[in-house]
């Protein structure tokens, strides 16, 4: 019946013409490797479906497969014209043993195929492979050293367009691998044969021994860290001491991050040395204008306020410099630290106390990956569960170490009610905007790292008007502060965060097979 011109679909001819035609090669690709492998006769012998040989050429190479099957080996040459982007020939010869049956008798998966893709263009280059079944392969006489020795011996004459006496080559070698048997194991190999096989290895036993060594010295390490008791911890939202945020961040933390330096230009904007501006040139950005670099507080604000001037341009940070302070705030760090150390609160020596952690880490990880040796050997992977605990151990030892507190036990005491007042800020997060002086808590919410936990809490407050103290509410570059300060918050609170930043197996006769080959 024909459709009426006015309920036909709008469709682009050219895509009807293409369809088909996108269908047709698709199916092409999906069977030009599967239909030559259905038809008759599947019998061993040569397939020279390329035709690129003479008389005498499939002569002799005839002659090297009747070689081969004197052994007990059914063999297959196969040659084709197929031009291939990836290495498939050792897939497609894997392939051709399935469904040609080839092996000796039900089961005994046995066979040999050599197979080529050859570019139609040039037939006298191409890619090959060489694959033998599971009975030569795994444990006999054919395994993957032997199958890449008569690649490569196969690959230097036919890199010189000698593909026939390759091909004989290839075939006389199998012959003679698999006469004389499988290959003598090394002294490497038999060691590892019988201290690495089955999960109750004599490997095993001394890698999960190691392994628990490792932990229990990491453990005791770890018992040795300044630490005071919290059972009297008061969870309060009031802070308990005039401390620098800085400060009172670092020693809650035991470590000093950051959190302290993000904190620290919180309270320079406080003291009216750096104020905070909306980007004129960019919505939703912030920029810093310094406004008199000589005020701070202490030794490290000083610092920091010399570091913000290095990378400003005319007293103003945009917030892509502001990020890029990051990379040299280690020094401004180092004199937090310095503070804390002088009043007898962080430790001068934590190093040495973490340096045996990351020892114990990196050797338990060096031992883990030795496993990879005798695996590579004698293919047995019961030898990776030894390897694989130690190098738990070893990256748990590491992490360990890197949190191993940097405070004193004096200053593990000066923290407590410190961290009395996170929790107690941790709490108030949660329970919405009033319930807290946000402006005298807010730099020490920054020090805690936790400004995340206050996002609903931020954006409560200043859509209720409030604005903090080291914000100028003043309408800048004609944008107001008021109503807006939270975009701007986190405009800045980004910038100076570092960012966290096929196909099936064969079965059958080719089941357990293995292959090696190459491009010529």
């Amino acid at each position: 019946m024909a459709i009426p011109q006015s309920a036909r679909p709008r469709t682009n001819r050219s895509r009807l013409v293409l369809l088909p035609l996108i269908i047709l090669l698709l199916l092409g690709i999906g069977t030009i490797s599967a239909f030559a492998f259905e038809d008759p006769p599947r019998e061993p012998g040569l397939h020279d479906d390329a035709g690129v040989f003479n008389a005498q050429e499939r002569s002799e190479i005839e002659r090297a497969i009747d070689r081969v099957e004197e052994t007990g080996a059914p063999t297959v040459v196969y040659l084709r014209l197929l031009h291939t982007v990836s290495d498939r020939a050792i897939g497609d010869g894997q392939r051709l043993m399935e469904a040609w049956e080839l092996e000796s008798e039900p089961g005994a998966r046995d066979g040999v195929v050599m197979f080529f893709n050859l570019e139609p263009e040039d037939p006298n280059r191409g890619e090959f492979g060489i694959v033998a079944g599971e009975t030569h392969f795994d444990g006999g006489a054919l395994p993957q050293s032997e199958l890449d020795n008569i690649r490569d011996s196969m690959i230097d004459l036919l890199a010189q367009d000698r593909m026939a006496d390759a091909i004989v080559l290839g075939l006389n070698m199998t012959a003679d691998r698999i006469e004389a048997g499988p290959p003598e194991p090394t002294i490497l190999a038999r060691i590892f044969d019988r201290t690495a096989r089955g999960p109750v290895s004599l490997l095993n036993i001394l890698s999960v021994s190691a392994a628990v060594l490792f932990a229990v010295l990491g453990v005791r390490r770890w018992r040795e860290r300044p630490f005071a008791a919290h059972s009297q911890l008061d969870r309060t939202d009031r802070r308990p001491s005039e401390l620098h945020p800085a400060l009172a961040g670092a020693l809650v933390q035991s470590k000093v991050d950051h959190t302290q330096i993000e904190a620290t230009i919180i309270e320079l904007a406080k003291h009216g040395a750096i104020t905070f501006e909306p980007d004129p040139r960019k919505k939703k950005r912030v920029q810093i204008r310094i406004l008199d670099p000589t005020i701070g507080a202490n030794t490290f604000e000083n610092s920091l306020l010399e570091l913000l001037g290095k990378y400003a341009a005319d007293q103003v940070l945009d917030q892509n410099a502001l990020g890029r302070t990051r990379n040299n705030w280690g020094h401004v760090q180092e004199l937090i630290r310095d503070d804390l150390r002088h009043v007898g609160w962080f430790d001068r020596n934590v190093s040495s106390k973490r340096t045996p952690l990351f020892l114990f880490g990196v050797l338990a990880l060096g031992l883990g990956a030795l496993h990879f040796v005798p695996l590579s050997v004698i293919d047995e992977p019961w030898v990776l569960v030894g390897g694989g605990l130690l190098g738990l151990v070893g990256i748990g030892l590491i992490m360990t170490a890197s949190r191993y507190p940097e405070t004193t036990i004096e200053g593990e005491k000066a923290a407590v009610p410190w961290r009395g007042y996170q929790d107690g800020l941790s709490r108030a997060a949660k329970q919405g905007y009033g319930t807290i002086d946000l402006d005298d808590a807010f730099p020490y919410i920054v020090a805690f790292g936790l400004p995340n936990r206050y996002k609903k809490h931020f954006k409560q407050a200043s859509e209720s008007g409030f604005v903090p103290s080291w914000l100028d509410d003043r309408h800048v570059h004609g944008q107001p502060m008021a109503g807006n300060w939270f975009v701007y918050w986190n405009a800045f609170h980004t910038s100076v965060t570092p960012s966290s930043s096929g196909s099936g197996g064969a079965g059958g006769a080719a089941g357990g097979s293995g292959g090696s080959g190459g491009r010529f």
